[in-house]
């Protein structure tokens, strides 16, 4: 059965995250786990403060996607998650996750139009945004929120033109089905029993060889193969004929 897909959707600050998180979880369609979602439920709960309880209650918030992700990857479910993680830090906490399909949505934008849509945008207060335009210049200028080291592909978005969610969620869809594919067909030169079937008699194959792929999984993996046994069975008789 294939791995459950988990799109990552993350970039710095006032990129546009949201909006993408949101369209591509109504268009795959998968759960959102969102991290302003769980962060303002937390200072609706718990109460809001200065900067640095707004801190303590985001490193609180980061626990919570890290165990709701573990839970529903574990339990074969999909999922879109959206927050600013962090470059050279968070890429241990997704390698711990259960095995998925990642692709990855970095959303960017000039430094200058981060830092007006983040002084412009309405957020809950308990954010404290009004402190933290130095510190998201700072993240910017590191590399902080640049796209995380992670298996799977990565599409990067300049959220300062319009993003057509369509097109990145079809983007999206393909990204993750050709990582099943992959999973099916094996890595070069370990070719998996579904592959070898396929490959010297295709009409052999049982429910049980397929069992777990989608439609469109199955044709993407045995389709190819299919065509590539029958070219190298043509090759090789013309090079019989011509040795004749």
């Amino acid at each position: 059965m294939a791995a459950p897909l988990l799109v990552v959707v993350t970039g710095p600050p006032a990129a546009g995250k949201t909006t993408v998180a949101r369209g591509l979880a109504a268009r795959l369609p998968l759960p959102l786990v969102r991290k302003d979602t769980i962060k303002e439920a937390l200072f609706d709960g718990l109460g809001t403060g200065d900067l640095a309880w707004s801190q303590r209650l985001g490193v609180g918030t980061y626990e919570v996607i890290w165990a709701l992700l573990e839970e529903s990857l574990a339990a074969g479910s999909g999922l879109v998650t959206e927050a600013n993680f962090v470059r050279g830090q968070d890429e241990r906490h997704f390698a711990r996750l259960p095995g998925a399909r990642i692709v990855q949505v970095h959303c960017d934008a000039p430094l200058d139009l981060l830092l007006e849509r983040y002084g412009g945008r309405e957020r809950h207060p308990g954010h404290v945004d009004g402190e933290r335009i130095r510190a998201l210049r700072d993240a910017v200028e590191s590399g902080r929120h640049d796209p995380l080291e992670l298996p799977g592909e990565t599409i990067r978005l300049d959220t300062s033109e319009e993003v057509d969610l369509d097109r990145l969620a079809a983007r999206v869809r393909r990204a993750g089905l050709w990582q099943a594919v992959g999973d099916a067909v094996g890595a070069a030169g370990e070719p998996t029993p579904l592959t070898e079937k396929v490959r010297g008699a295709a009409y052999r194959i049982t429910d049980a060889d397929v069992a777990g792929l989608s439609a469109d999984e199955l044709y993407e993996t045995v389709l190819p193969v299919a065509f590539a046994a029958g070219d190298e069975a043509r090759r090789r008789a013309h090079e019989a004929i011509d040795a004749a």
